[in-house]
């Protein structure tokens, strides 16, 4: 049985390899010379429970895009209430790729 599992978790790491090796290579051939800027933008209205996990899953998506262009995240704040503003004021200063810019509030749509 030890056997059997042992030759499953191989299995699967194999593939696991593959897949990534794949995904190398097809990065490699899919890049070009061109740099350009990619920003990501997320607006925060009232108070938002999930806008430390929409920040940082943004910062790690920029991460793995690679490259030496410009990247930055635009914090959209459409009303934002003081608590949600205050964790991206930190996420701001912690990674130094966010930004927080003035939106839309509700009372301008």
């Amino acid at each position: 049985m030890l056997v059997f599992l042992g030759k499953v978790c191989l299995s699967l790491l194999l593939i696991l390899g593959a897949v990534e090796a794949i995904r190398i290579f097809l990065r490699a051939l899919l890049h070009t010379g061109k740099t350009g800027k990619i920003y990501f933008i997320l607006a925060f209205r009232g108070h938002d429970e999930e806008a430390e996990l929409a920040l940082r899953a943004a910062v790690q998506k920029l991460k793995w895009l690679g490259g030496g262009d410009e990247k930055r995240i635009l914090c959209l704040d459409c009303g934002m209430d003081e608590e949600t503003r205050e964790i991206c004021e930190h996420l701001a200063e912690q990674y130094g790729i966010i930004e927080i810019r003035e939106g839309m509030k509700n009372e301008e749509i």
